[in-house]
């Protein structure tokens, strides 16, 4: 579950869902003209058909019975992940409009560290923490477990995603997903469990730190997906 939140490329997914919202907005309507700046559409629609055409493949429709239970959770898997991923996305959308009205909600610059145990490590995974906060006017807040953050190299990049409007957001990553790894009243000292692969790839460790949301829900019922090898109705539910 949280190796698929980690691998997340949540901007360009954010950029393609405004992209496609405004493009709806738009209508259909036109001169069948087409202007300059439609290249730059152009390039984010095929992104985002590539996405849908993924998508299509991935939601086959399920068999009625199953083999066992290893075929059951492979193929009920990748679609509570996407579930997740898409609550996570629309709760963010929602929140947007928050980032820059309400003080505790703003994107923050922070220096962050990875920790000394993880460091030269082989996992997948390792932790970074929020060693210095460099936004002087921030308002604290409270980070609670399992908390979904984003880490972006540039604030801009926040807002460009939120409108729709980021150049090529497929091209190269301009940020990463996390996830807080223990509960924190203030953000200096937090922790996050971040992609070892994505951090380095990232090679900063000035960056801007958005609340995305905490989706607990999606993660026990994920849990339950996993250990329900172990429940006396097995048989029943595999058909």
């Amino acid at each position: 579950y949280w190796k698929s939140i980690r691998g997340w490329d949540f901007l360009s997914e954010l950029n393609d869902k405004m992209a496609s919202q405004k493009r709806g907005g738009n209508g259909g309507g036109g001169n069948g003209k087409r202007k300059r700046g439609d290249e730059k559409d152009s390039k984010r629609d095929d992104g985002t058909a590539k996405a849908k055409q993924q998508q299509k493949r991935q939601h086959a429709p399920l068999p009625d019975t199953f083999s066992s239970y290893r075929e059951y959770c492979a193929l009920w898997s990748p679609l509570c992940l996407d579930e997740a991923r898409a609550q996570l996305l629309s709760d963010a959308i929602s929140e947007i409009p928050y980032w820059k009205s309400k003080a505790e909600k703003n994107p923050v610059r922070v220096r962050l560290h990875p920790l000394k145990k993880d460091v030269g490590g082989t996992s997948e995974d390792m932790g970074v923490q929020v060693r210095d906060v460099l936004t002087s006017d921030y308002k604290d807040r409270m980070f609670v477990a399992n908390d979904v953050v984003l880490l972006a190299k540039k604030e801009s990049y926040v807002w460009e995603a939120s409108k729709g409007t980021l150049e090529d957001p497929s091209s190269c990553r301009r940020g990463l997903v996390g996830h807080v790894e223990y509960t924190r009243r203030s953000m200096e000292g937090i922790t996050i469990r971040v992609s070892r692969e994505l951090w380095t790839e990232l090679g900063t460790t000035e960056l801007v730190l958005v609340k995305v949301g905490s989706n607990v829900t999606s993660l026990r019922e994920y849990t339950a997906l996993c250990r329900m090898d172990s429940i006396p109705l097995l048989d029943h539910i595999l058909g």
